[in-house]
Order: structure tokens, then C-alpha cells, then sequence
């Protein structure tokens, strides 16, 4: 009876629990131009929309303060001749510096591949690159829509430990399902899907536009500001070549009077992501010089924190800097 008496008093007397703060949130904001150092910036340069509201960035980490997790993703479907660019791609990985953490997976028709088993991101750069393999090179293993694979890609991320998370996606851009509803990078609904769970999730979808990788092929330039910007505007674009056959001034995965696709889904993916396409044009057939541009732009990132509920509408920076364009998620 005692202890019956005793137990309420004791409940009274606890004192009441102290509501946590919710976790910070991250984004990744890069600059873009040559740069030799990020730019000194604090948290009052920025200006981060939630919903309706603002939500001030409480901290920023330059990227040496965060371990890095960097997916490489390829369809499997790429030209057999992908392969000649394995030993690029291999260097790419090893020449990462330390506390990165690298997975590679493959989209094909039925699921995603792993070229490494849970949990699939390894510090050993040198077993990443080992295990590297080509695509198949079967266009019948192309996704009905690489973007829902993305969206699982980017969950997956997601439920990892905090880090700064970054996606390399090699692609054409081809979307069976989109082709057969005619629809535009904005109707989208599984590209749509992707960008809002990568903005949420505060990643980052960098592109590789492949097409082919024959000796004599050249991609053509992505330029401009909108989706379907290209190269020469005004002019007829240059032959685009996909499995030997050339399309004269047409995308390759569109035609005269058809919804845009390839290039255009993925532009558009890059750019409200906060990234950008890496596409050819001046440079000889060969992925090193994306590769570089892309290791260039990992050194002049830093990463936001900031407190807020709802999704992520826009980031945008107060100052100007003179001959740099930040690049940063906004829907």
C-alpha cells in the first residue's frame, strides 16, 4: 500500500521532458567558376525557402568537415564501348581523398545491381574501383525509367549517417514510360518524383550525358539556361550518333513533333537538383575531362544546415560573386 501511495508523488516530482530539437537538415550549394577556394561565406549570405517560410541557414561545413558518400550510378544498357572508358572512371574513384565513401550501381529493366554488397559504400577506393564493371550494352536492359531507381537510390542515401551525399549518374536519358505518354520534363511524374526526393534529401544529381562513345562520335553540347537549350541555338544541331546510326539535328530519343526527352529529362533533373550535365562538344570522345570539371566543382562546395519543416522550395545566396554562378536545388 505503501509503495502505492509513494509512486504518484514520485511521478509528480520527475520533471517533464524536454521536447528534442528536430535534426538540422542539409544542402549542398556549389560555385561554379574558376576558382582556386570556395569563397568565405556565412550563414546570413543565404536565404533557404521551406513551404512558405524562410528558414536561415544555422551552419555551414566546407567539404573536408563531413565525410562525403558519392554514388556512381550507370544504366546498364550504355554502348558496349563504355568500356573503354572503365580505366578513366577507375581513377577517378582512387584519386578521391580520404573519408570518401564511393558505391556503384547499375539500373537495368528488372531492379538495381550492386557492383559491391551491403552496405555498398566503401572507403577502400581501390576495391570500388576493382569491382567496377562495364554495362552490358543490351538495350533491352534499359529501365522502362531510370528516375524511380534514382528515387530508390537517393532513400537509400537518405537513411545513411550524415555526410555530404553526392550522385553521378551516367545516362542517355531514355524513358520508355514518359515516350508513350508524351510527356514534358515538368509532366513527368517518376522525373518529378526523383527531384523532390533529392531536394529533400539534400542531393545533388550530377549528369554525364552518353550517347555513344564510338572513335568518330561526338556528343552534342548542352548550353543555356532551360531544358532544351542546345548547341549553336538558331542553328541545326551537329549529328548525334547511337548505335551507329545518326539522326541529323534531332535528339536521339525524340522526334519531329514529340515530347523532349533524353537530354532534356536530364537537364532538367540536374538543374533543380542543384548540379549540372557534363556534356561533350569541345573535347575528344573521353570521360576524364567531365571527370575533372566534376572533381573541380566537389572542392567549391560547402554544405548548409538549417531547421525547417515542410519541403524545400528554393536556395538562393544575398551577394553576388563575380564570375560565379551558384548552383543549388530550387523547385
Amino acid at each position: 500500500m505503501l509503495l502505492l501511495l509513494l509512486t504518484p508523488a514520485l511521478a509528480q516530482q520527475q520533471p517533464p521532458a524536454q521536447p528534442q530539437p528536430p535534426k538540422p537538415r542539409r544542402v549542398v550549394v556549389t560555385f561554379d567558376g574558376q576558382l582556386e577556394d570556395v569563397p568565405e561565406v556565412k550563414p546570413e549570405d543565404f536565404q533557404v525557402e521551406v513551404g512558405k517560410q524562410k528558414a536561415p541557414p544555422v551552419k555551414i561545413l566546407k567539404p573536408e568537415e563531413l565525410p562525403t558518400l558519392l554514388a556512381i550510378v550507370l544504366q546498364d544498357n550504355q554502348p558496349p564501348d563504355f568500356a573503354t572508358q572503365l580505366p578513366a572512371l577507375r581513377e577517378f574513384i582512387t584519386s578521391q581523398p580520404p573519408n570518401t565513401y564511393v558505391g556503384v550501381f547499375y539500373l537495368n529493366a528488372q531492379t538495381i545491381d550492386f557492383a559491391l554488397p551491403p552496405p555498398h559504400f566503401y572507403s577502400d577506393l581501390p576495391r570500388v574501383a576493382n569491382a567496377l564493371r562495364a554495362p552490358n550494352g543490351n538495350p533491352a536492359a534499359a529501365p522502362p525509367s531510370p528516375y524511380d531507381k534514382v528515387t530508390q537510390i537517393v532513400a537509400y542515401m537518405d537513411s545513411l549517417p550524415p555526410a555530404r551525399k553526392e550522385i553521378l549518374l551516367f545516362s542517355e536519358g531514355s524513358d520508355s514510360i514518359a515516350a508513350q505518354s508524351a510527356s514534358t520534363p515538368q509532366q513527368n511524374k517518376m522525373l518529378v518524383q526523383a527531384i523532390r526526393h533529392s531536394i529533400q534529401a539534400g542531393i545533388p544529381v550530377w549528369v554525364v550525358y552518353v550517347v555513344a562513345f564510338a572513335p568518330e562520335t561526338r556528343l552534342t553540347e548542352v548550353t543555356g539556361q532551360g531544358p532544351l537549350a542546345r548547341e549553336g541555338q538558331g542553328k541545326q544541331a551537329p549529328s548525334v550518333e547511337y548505335g551507329g546510326m545518326a539522326t541529323p539535328g534531332t535528339d536521339p530519343f525524340g522526334s519531329a513533333g514529340a515530347a523532349p526527352s533524353g537530354s532534356a529529362y536530364l537537364d532538367y533533373l540536374a538543374d533543380a537538383t542543384g548540379a549540372k550535365v557534363f556534356s561533350a562538344g569541345k573535347f575528344a570522345v573521353d570521360i576524364r575531362p567531365f571527370l575533372a570539371e566534376f572533381n573541380k566543382l566537389l572542392r567549391q562546395q560547402v554544405v548548409l544546415e538549417y531547421q525547417g519543416e515542410g519541403e524545400l522550395k528554393k536556395v538562393k545566396m544575398n551577394r553576388k560573386l563575380r564570375g560565379v554562378k551558384v548552383l543549388a536545388p530550387e523547385r
